[in-house]
């Protein structure tokens, strides 16, 4: 009980601090460490206070820690058991497996990899009109401290070299960049599509075994189970069936 009141919340709250390294003091860490701890047991305590505890003991007392630790407890049972009832259908019948063939994850590959080639593609027209503007600047830079009789030369040689494709590759540049950004995007929801039709294609072998059989008709147990609950409660609900 001491662990599960005081020491462990303490040891969490000040691991957590310590790990953030907001604070580098050890002895703010300290400080803080306890004021989070403080806080923890007044919301620890105020939790018991709309459930009938029995107020006849002391402050702290062991009666009183042990209901409030009973009431975290089964609330967390609860919420985990009402999970468990819930996804065990849903992860292991076949009825909520949607059929996937391998040609489904054959052509989600194919798209995948023809957008890959796109996006490869344009990082290589990328990178091509980099190198040519670099060349340009090099090539103009090599002139600029040339006397004005070379103006002419230098005319000649940029329309000889720097043709108007490299113009037009130059000011497509920021275009290419963002389709390069807008193909990546669709390249990153292609490969998540895949990992989920590889993920469901794993689910259809396992339910295909004795293993996957045996939670098959356990999940059709729990999905009983959880119409018979919400029937009861619904009944205990309209009825103020209370039990004694």
């Amino acid at each position: 009980l001491f662990l599960l009141v005081f020491f462990i919340p303490f040891y969490i709250a000040y691991l957590l601090l310590n790990t953030i390294k907001i604070v580098r003091d050890f002895r703010l860490v300290l400080c803080f460490t306890l004021i989070a701890w403080c806080f923890y047991l007044y919301i620890f305590w105020k939790l018991g206070n709309p459930f009938p505890i029995s107020n006849r003991h002391e402050f702290f007392s062991i009666e009183q820690c042990i209901s409030r630790v009973g009431i975290i407890g089964v609330t967390a049972m609860a919420i985990l058991s009402g999970f468990g009832a819930v996804n065990c259908p849903y992860t292991y019948m076949a009825y909520f497996i949607k059929p996937v063939t391998d040609k489904d994850i054959s052509d989600a590959q194919k798209r995948l990899k023809q957008v890959m080639e796109i996006v490869a593609t344009k990082k290589k027209r990328v990178a091509y009109i980099e190198h040519e503007n670099a060349l340009k600047t090099t090539f103009n830079s090599s002139f600029s401290s040339m006397n004005n009789k070379w103006n002419f030369l230098r005319r000649t040689l940029n329309s000889s070299f720097m043709s108007p494709s490299t113009n037009n590759l130059s000011y497509n540049l920021s275009t290419i960049k963002q389709d390069i950004v807008t193909y990546e995007e669709i390249s990153s929801q292609l490969y998540t599509d895949l990992v989920d039709l590889q993920a469901i294609q794993q689910r259809i072998e396992y339910s295909k075994t004795f293993k996957g059989k045996y939670f098959h008709v356990l999940g059709h147990f729990f999905s009983l189970y959880c119409i018979w609950k919400i029937l009861i409660s619904f009944i205990n609900i309209v009825f103020n069936r209370v039990g004694k």
